[in-house]
Formats: structure tokens, sequence, C-alpha cells
């Protein structure tokens, strides 16, 4: 055994002898600010102010890694007022802390938040998937989205088709029963939404300019 080592095992057997333990401790994450997701009545993230450029631009390099590991995070979002950058995640893992980590070095100005919420976009879109929109029961859904900020599902429904009311008394166990939705183990969060109605306009009509 070299003279360093011995002094190193020396120095770790006073220290255990003594009481005194070594802990060796990661960079703390930021914490997220509660005003960075500003939601409405039925918990849908809203929007305040313009995007700047340099939120953008994290933004979409975030959102390139994503479309790259749908198996690991379930999306990115900006915080409510633009200030700075979410990216949701099953869980954290050395890839997406690695990534997230090199844009926050380049950026240094735009905190970026890493949220674990249980379930990725791979998990939500089988959850999606194993819904079957035919089934009678169904009928008053109107749309369908991955929600990643609650690590699960939206769903739009016509209330006026529905037993449980005004837009404002969306009951969620009631509908995930009227619904047949108890298969779904994810978290399901209800809105209101419009039927879409059939329109002669041509898609080229449409589409908004950029």
């Amino acid at each position: 055994m070299t003279t360093s080592h011995s002094l190193a095992a020396l120095i770790a057997a006073l220290l255990f002898l003594s009481g005194v333990s070594l802990t060796f401790v990661a960079k703390a994450e930021p914490s997220v600010p509660q005003d960075c997701v500003v939601t409405d009545e039925y918990g849908s993230q809203t929007w305040i102010g313009d995007l700047p450029e340099p939120v953008r631009a994290v933004g979409n390099a975030l959102q390139e890694f994503a479309d790259s590991y749908p198996h690991l995070v379930t999306g990115v979002a900006y915080c409510s007022h633009y200030e700075a950058v979410t990216i949701y995640v099953k869980e954290h893992h050395p890839a997406v802390d690695e990534h997230v980590a090199t844009i926050q070095d380049g950026n240094p100005q735009i905190p970026v938040y890493t949220i674990e919420v249980g379930a990725s976009l791979e998990d939500i879109m089988l959850a999606i998937d194993s819904i079957d929109l035919t089934a009678e029961a169904r009928a008053p859904i109107v749309a369908i989205m991955p929600d990643p900020s609650h690590g699960g599902i939206a769903i739009a429904v016509d209330v006026s088709r529905t037993q449980i009311g005004s837009n404002s008394q969306l009951n969620h166990d009631a509908l995930v029963a009227e619904l047949e939705l108890e298969q779904i183990t994810l978290p399901i969060r209800f809105e209101p939404g419009s039927p879409v109605q059939e329109t002669t306009t041509t898609a080229k009509d449409s589409t908004p300019e950029m």
C-alpha cells in the first residue's frame, strides 16, 4: 500500500470513529417559481405577454431533444410569462440532465426547470390510443391530447351532450364514469370544448399566415 493510500485510509478511519460522515452534494436544481405555470379554471396553462427570441431559442433546443426521446420526456413549455422554459420528464435521467445542463451553460440567463411528472409522452400516447372513440358512451368527447404538465391526458368535452351540467361544473369523477374511462391510470383533466363544425373552406384558405 502506498503512503497516499495509507493516509487516506487513516483519515477515513478517524472520521468513522468520530462519527463524522462525508456527503457529496450534487448541484442543486433551481426551484420552480409559483407563477411559472398559470392556469385557467380547468387547469389549462395560459400565457401572458410576448415571447423573447432568446427564450424561444432555448425552447426550440429543448423541444428538438424531446422529440428524440419520447420515452423519457413528456413535453416542453414556456413559463406563463415567457421568463423561463420547463421540460417535463417521466423521471430524472442522465441523458436529460446532461442535455439540460448543456443548454443552460450556453444560456445562463434563461432558467430551465426540469419537472418530474411520472409519465413520458410515449406512455401518454399509449393511453390515448387505448381509448375507443367509437364507443357510444364517448360521443361527447371532442378532442384528446397529451397534458405534459400533469403527466396525463387532457380531454375536451361537449358538455351539452353529457349529464353533468354547466361548463363551470365539470365533475371529474362523474365524467370518468360517464365516458367509461376507468381503465386509464394516468391523470385525466377535462375542459369544455365545442364540436368541430363542417366547412367547405379549403385548407389553403383556412391556413393562418406565419
